[in-house]
């Protein structure tokens, strides 16, 4: 493959090739020369920046708390004694008021009015009522992709006939769950000077290719599978 451009490519091309040209040349035999190529590649595909660190639910709530206790402390209009709000916000920050939709829902196994305490900790009986591991969101969509590509090709020719046959296979699996690609490529390139005045050819090529692309575009959680993960992370 070959690249030319500016004076180049106008020499030869005149005002056609003023934004470039590019010339591929396809593979063939030589003569008096037999040759077999195989290739094997092999690679992994992860993130390349890790993820953030996240808190999990017994750091979550505290923080909720006096994010919540400080706006009723703080606010720039009718400000809540610290004591008054410190109580307000442990009756309310896991109860039924406006900033449950902040919270989701109670994880633990107590009382939502009774998971934070007036000095801001969190209830040393409160349990999870699942795993902790139910809540890595990120686990059960990404994982470490494998890329596998194949490739083999024979070539060489006599006096008057040069040939060149080559295949190749590749398979790549993504970095979200079913996310993949797989390509084939084959090709065929014989020409023969039958006589001093007569040359023929062929040269076929053959390309298959199936993907399968988790959707990123948008903010919809149900065809975005990174804002999906996240957002039940931050619920």
């Amino acid at each position: 493959m070959d690249v030319l451009k500016d004076a180049s490519a106008t020499a030869i091309f005149g005002s056609r090739g003023a934004n470039g040209v590019i010339m591929i040349t396809t593979k063939k035999g030589r003569k008096g020369r037999s040759t077999v190529n195989v290739k094997v590649n092999t690679s992994l595909t992860d993130r390349a920046i890790p993820d953030y660190s996240r808190v999990d639910a017994f750091q979550y709530y505290p923080l909720m708390w006096e994010a919540y206790r400080n706006s009723l402390a703080y606010r720039a209009s009718n400000p809540v004694a610290l004591a008054q709000a410190s109580s307000i916000a442990s009756g309310q920050v896991a109860g039924q008021n406006s900033i449950v939709d902040l919270l989701g829902y109670n994880p633990f196994d107590v009382a939502r009015n009774t998971v934070m305490g007036t000095d801001g900790t969190l209830n040393p009986n409160a349990k999870l009522i699942f795993r902790p591991e139910d809540l890595d969101w990120f686990g059960p969509v990404s994982r470490t992709g494998l890329r596998n590509e194949y490739s083999l090709n024979y070539s060489g020719g006599s006096d008057r006939t040069d040939h060149f046959v080559s295949f190749s296979y590749m398979k790549e699996e993504g970095y979200i769950t079913r996310s993949d690609f797989e390509r084939f490529n084959a090709r065929v390139n014989i020409n023969s000077q039958l006589s001093n005045w007569l040359k023929v050819g062929m040269n076929l090529g053959f390309a298959k290719s199936n993907g399968n692309f988790a959707s990123t575009d948008g903010s919809n959680s149900i065809v975005n599978p990174f804002f999906f993960a996240a957002f039940l992370l931050a619920r």
